[in-house]
């Protein structure tokens, strides 16, 4: 293999590298966020750059010669201007200057897409979502399209368009999605056909947004797609205790069923509640707490209901309809939640709180509960602490001031399970 051949391909890959390494200067400058060569134009000392190694290498003096005629014609072209070092002009280079006019050039030689054509693209894609029913989703494009016709990227992968219309065609379907949710491949599959385009292609993306935007912050991922709908699959609403439920033709009494009963996602989308024939409402955060109120409270007048920590959609539903028939018959009925007496827990009771049951009232979540089981607590960490602060200071927390005061006071916070005795007058 002779000289020659291995001379272009330096040259070539010398040539994209250097244009790149300038265009990237540019698109982080003041100047291209303002959209005029006004300023000091992208340039950069050799010593101080990445080329430096190769420019000076004693071992193959060849590639000195081979960067400066790159650069020189580059400089024919317009593309770039050089600056020698003193008395050693054509031999020794100290800077180079990307010139403004050349910007077009240097795009098309190193082969690359300009970023201010990547940034009108992206909105393009997104500008469906101006008009989007939910508020976080328009609240997101109307920041996200600000920032990118500033020429700023809030974040976005510019080089997968297809992606956020993946995206966009998702937050458009999901608003006209079952009540109860719809499993996730099966969604997929309606809207991409093809059954795991969503999990492989969307998914994350989607779970980034809901944390970032949605009206809600949950524990896991599976959560915050069910929050929108997306389900692994249909889920069941458990309970205990006298209802009376009306499906078709048929009435249905749950008060018989020993231990509780569960309710298909297709029932709740059909039934009504007509009557709840207890003298209290109790929803429960987790399951083996539930087991536990309802085995240790046998013969309370007291309808249970499980939430599986925060609500899923089936679940939502069915809430939905017992808060409907509660305000309808007995809109004085007393409704209580017990559920860990941290982050989550408070998140969750706010929810059923400002959604289903505007008298909730906490269960086992104070500070005497915290104080009587304080050794069986689990630490929180640093990040921890600062977000229980954050909420204590939110107005929509206020109930939960003090609660969130010792939990970051004292680094810790009670999970459900730990309360092994139910008070008998709880």
């Amino acid at each position: 293999m002779g000289p020659l051949d291995h001379e272009q391909p330096f040259k070539t890959r010398f040539q994209k590298r250097l244009l790149s390494y300038l265009l990237d200067k540019y698109e982080r400058s003041r100047s291209f966020q303002s959209g005029g060569a006004s300023g000091l134009r992208p340039q950069f000392a050799m010593k101080e750059s990445p080329f430096w190694a190769e420019y000076s290498d004693e071992m193959d003096f060849r590639k000195r010669d081979w960067m400066n005629e790159v650069l020189l014609d580059l400089e024919r072209q317009g593309v770039v201007s050089l600056v020698w070092d003193r008395f050693r002009e054509g031999e020794l280079l100290a800077k180079v200057y990307l010139e403004w006019d050349g910007l077009d050039d240097a795009y098309r030689l190193a082969g690359r897409e300009p970023k201010l054509a990547k940034l009108k693209r992206l909105r393009e894609i997104l500008r469906p979502l101006q008009s989007h029913p939910w508020e976080w989703v328009r609240r997101f494009w109307r920041e996200t399209d600000d920032r990118l016709a500033k020429r700023q990227n809030p974040g976005l992968a510019l080089d997968d368009p297809e992606g956020y219309a993946d995206l966009v065609r998702v937050l458009q379907a999901l608003p006209g999605l079952d009540e109860t949710g719809v499993p996730k491949r099966q969604f997929s599959q309606a809207l991409f056909r093809d059954s795991k385009h969503f999990e492989r292609r969307v998914e994350r993306r989607l779970v980034g947004l809901l944390r970032a935007w949605g009206e809600f912050e949950m524990e896991t991922e599976e959560a915050y797609l069910d929050s929108v709908g997306v389900v692994e699959n249909p889920s069941s609403v458990w309970l205990n205790g006298p209802l009376t439920l009306v499906l078709g033709d048929r009435r249905l009494e749950t008060a018989g069923f020993v231990g509780g009963v569960g309710l298909s996602a297709a029932t709740v989308q059909k039934m009504e509640v007509e009557a709840v024939g207890a003298q209290r409402i109790v929803t429960i955060e987790n399951l083996t707490s539930y087991h536990q109120w309802v085995q240790e409270r046998v013969g309370r007048s007291e309808l249970v209901v499980y939430t599986g920590g925060f609500p899923h959609h089936t679940l939502q539903l069915f809430l939905k309809k017992l808060a409907a028939a509660v305000a309808r018959q007995s809109p004085e009925l007393p409704v209580g939640h017990w559920g860990d007496v941290d982050l989550g827990g408070i998140r969750i009771f706010q929810f059923l709180k400002t959604q289903f049951f505007p008298r909730l009232q906490p269960i086992m979540m104070d500070i005497p509960t915290l104080e009587a089981h304080r050794e069986r607590a689990v630490r929180a960490d640093d990040k921890y602490v600062e977000k229980a602060l954050a909420m204590r200071d939110d107005p929509g927390f206020a109930q939960w001031g003090e609660v969130l005061d010792w939990i970051a006071k004292s680094r810790l916070r009670l999970e459900q399970e730990s309360i092994v005795d139910i008070p008998a007058d709880v």
